[in-house]
Formats: C-alpha cells, structure tokens, sequence
C-alpha cells in the first residue's frame, strides 16, 4: 500500500511509495525495486507519464507482468 501523500494519483498496481529522488515498486519475488533519478523533475515526470497514467506502457511494469503472470502475455500466433 503507498505511503505518501501523493499516491493517491498512482494507478499502477506495483506503485508502492517514493522518495523526493525515488519511486519504489513491487518486485518480482515480495521484493521492491527502488528506481532512482538523478533530478526530482526526471522522477515527477516519469511518475505523471507511467505511475499515474500509462503504466502498461512502463518498462518496469511489463518486466513485472510478463514474469508474475506469464499467462497473461498476449498470444502472438496467427489464426
């Protein structure tokens, strides 16, 4: 569950809270990845880009998805 304030805008399920430099998800056993950014703007907008809004299309997510939930990988065979 977030702990800050502002996550009450993230929509990504593997949001978990964040620091000024910083934004910790989910990892793929139990664990957390922090992601860290060299300046708060980099972090502000990679949150307003993917946590809030397009998450699906964040790499962290995907690498999440594709390996807690296998099954749910598009099928790429042709009918």
């Amino acid at each position: 569950m977030p702990t800050n304030w502002d996550a009450v805008n993230a929509q990504c399920p593997f949001y978990l809270t964040e620091t000024i430099n910083t934004i910790t998800c989910e990892g793929i056993i139990g664990q957390t990845d922090v992601h860290g950014f060299h300046l708060r703007a980099f972090k502000a907008e990679h949150k307003n880009k993917f946590c809030n809004r397009c998450f699906k299309r964040c790499k962290y997510y995907i690498a999440l998805i594709n390996e807690k939930y296998p099954e749910e990988k598009p099928s790429t065979k042709k009918r």
